[in-house]
């Protein structure tokens, strides 16, 4: 779990610094989104296959 909060905080550092050097745009926040929600399901496999790995 706290890894996701992780790169969640990075994804939201890397957003700020990408708006300092050019404006938001809405395309850009569909990506974010798009990119964060692929993070979070990819965290959740790999969340579940190391409780596989694990157990």
């Amino acid at each position: 779990m706290q890894y996701a909060v992780n790169v969640i905080w990075l994804g939201f550092a890397m957003l700020g610094l990408l708006s300092a050097k050019f404006p938001i745009t809405i395309s850009r926040m569909k990506k974010f989104y798009g990119a964060l929600n692929f993070l979070r399901n990819a965290n959740r496999l790999l969340l579940s296959e190391n409780a596989i790995i694990l157990a």
